[in-house]
């Protein structure tokens, strides 16, 4: 499971830089000024499709990457919270800032610190979907699955024959 989640995290990370970055149309680096391109960040008012679109966009990350952490981490509790779904929200917070500096970079993208917080949000809500998860494969055990791991199926079952 950890390593599915690994690789989902990776996938996942790709495609939000790549969605992040199209049409891949960036200015010269000898432009970007870190100072500069962390002044340029404000709040913005977005869409409320966009809003809601780096929300979701966000969520599997949180729960793929919450997933991902060494098993011997989820036992460390700080006030109620695991320090991995902290760690998590971090994770998916820098990588959010890092997208939206580097978009001061591309010539039709527009960067905005409310990107930042709706992708830390969606970051938070993924990490809190993680250790619900997490939580309910302890307490309720489907017949069929031992220890979180599936049985042996037909392929059939999913293909309806």
């Amino acid at each position: 499971m950890q390593r599915v989640a690994r690789w989902l995290t990776l996938m996942l990370g790709l495609l939000i830089l790549y969605g992040s970055f199209f049409p891949f149309q960036f200015t010269s680096w000898r432009h970007f000024h870190l100072r500069e391109a962390l002044r340029g960040l404000h709040f913005q008012r977005p869409g409320r499709g966009d809003f809601v679109a780096n929300i979701w966009l966000y969520i599997p990350l949180g729960l793929c990457l919450l997933r991902a952490w060494p098993g011997r981490w989820n036992r460390v509790v700080v006030c109620g919270l695991t320090v991995v779904c902290g760690l998590t929200v971090v994770c998916g917070t820098l990588l959010s800032l890092t997208i939206e500096l580097l978009q001061t970079l591309e010539s039709t993208r527009v960067s905005s610190l409310t990107d930042v917080v709706a992708n830390a949000a969606g970051t938070v809500l993924g990490a809190l979907f993680g250790l619900l998860y997490g939580t309910m494969g302890n307490i309720i055990r489907i017949p069929g699955v031992a220890s979180g791991q599936a049985g042996p199926f037909s392929a059939r079952f999913w293909l309806g024959n």
